[in-house]
């Protein structure tokens, strides 16, 4: 068994297959920013603080949180990349990743409904990556498909940090994602965490295929193979 980098960190033997087969999907953010909305874990560059907080660029901690009289910023700039990665039927991994407690992720003062507190329970769960939490709003998306990943930063492979986000949020990483060889990467505790995830996920996806390999044989007998000549057999005989 792999040792988890973290206690909030999920097992890999408890994370769910239900992204095995999901990949990335081409979103033009800028066309209709109506119809999704952004969240992300952003830091205080006054006091230090982590803040859940919607698209938007620099404002004042103090807008965010009334409790607080800080002044210094947050930034969230939403996805930068024209990409997102879903996350099938969130809500029900948030009730199993989070539980009842989700709500103690966020201060008192935010007094959010049920929805939204595991929303940003599960957007805390992605600090330090490059990441922001997607709920699109558009009839396009049911309440099983409704959620997502994207990217807030590019510029080199970051599949190591999209392994890492799916499974923070109680997923197993999709196949799709194929974690690079890069200097520094792959020893570290956290990364040697994200390589069982993935290895799961891959040895998850083979026994998927069997069965359904199986399955197919069994209802359509595939042909016999044509038996092979043997040696002596002059050219162009038919095999015995």
């Amino acid at each position: 068994m792999t040792t988890k980098p973290a206690e909030t960190f999920p097992d890999v033997e408890e994370l769910s297959l239900a992204a095995l087969d999901e990949k990335s999907h081409f979103y033009s953010w800028s066309d209709a920013p109506e119809l999704w909305r952004s969240l992300e874990v952003e830091t205080c560059s006054e006091c230090g603080a982590t803040l859940v907080i919607g698209a938007g660029g620099e404002r004042l901690h103090s807008d965010e949180d009334s409790a607080v009289k800080c002044a210094g910023y947050v930034n969230a700039e939403g996805p930068m990349m024209n990409f997102y990665y879903p996350l099938p039927n969130l809500d029900y991994a948030l009730r199993t990743r989070f539980g009842d407690d989700a709500s103690r992720a966020l201060d008192a003062e935010q007094r959010l409904g049920a929805e939204d507190a595991g929303l940003h329970a599960a957007t805390r769960t992605l600090a330090s990556l490059p990441l922001a939490l997607i709920e699109f709003t558009d009839a396009n998306h049911d309440d099983d498909n409704k959620h997502a990943l994207a990217l807030t930063g590019g510029g080199m492979d970051l599949s190591w940090e999209i392994c890492e986000a799916y499974m923070r949020l109680g997923y197993a990483p999709p196949v799709f994602f194929d974690p690079p060889l890069m200097s520094g990467r792959g020893k570290a505790p956290v990364d040697l965490w994200i390589l069982a995830g993935c290895r799961r996920a891959r040895l998850a996806s083979i026994k998927c295929a069997q069965r359904a390999l199986e399955r197919l044989d069994e209802r359509f007998p595939p042909p016999a193979a044509p038996k092979r000549a043997k040696r002596g057999d002059s050219p162009g005989a038919l095999p015995r």
